[in-house]
Formats: C-alpha cells, structure tokens, sequence
C-alpha cells in the first residue's frame, strides 16, 4: 500500500476497502453516494466471474484477466470512478 493511501485510511475508513481501482482511479460518487450508500463492485457491468472448474473466480475488466490471483477482486470493494451499472440494474 503506498504510504499516502495508508494516512488516507486513518482518517476515512472508506480508503481502507483496498480496492487497487480506487486507489488508481478514485471513488465512484453516484446517486449512491448523495444518499450515503456506498455502490459496491459487484453491481458493476465491468466486474465478471470466471468459472475455470469448481471454484469460481472474480474480476474486474479494467485490471485484466491473467488466470492468477493477482487480479482477482472482492465483490464487496467500493466501487471505482469507472463504475458501470450493470444493465439490470439501470433505472
């Protein structure tokens, strides 16, 4: 973690999600956010399940798909500033 995201997380436990999309891009300020809701990745069109046998893997396109655990991503991150609603979830 760099050290100015560590100071960042003292004061705003929202930095300490950990989301390495947040960290690069910043944190998506919907209509959630107006009303104090925090919109998770798991609800973004860009975050996607890979099922290579019986374990099921997510990840989010933007940091690329590499089969490793290095880009595997948590549903419950905040969402980045390149959220996407997901077509089901558009009103």
């Amino acid at each position: 973690m760099f050290p100015e995201i560590e100071a960042l997380a003292k004061n705003n436990p929202r930095w300490s999600n950990k989301n390495p999309m947040v960290q690069k891009y910043g944190f998506h300020d919907g209509p959630n956010a107006v009303e104090g809701k925090v919109t998770k990745c798991g609800t973004c069109e860009l975050f996607i399940s890979i099922r290579p046998g019986a374990n099921k893997y997510f990840k989010c396109r933007l940091r690329g798909v590499t089969h490793g655990t290095g880009t595997d991503h948590r549903v419950s991150y905040d969402a980045c500033a390149h959220y996407k609603p997901k077509p089901e979830e558009v009103k």
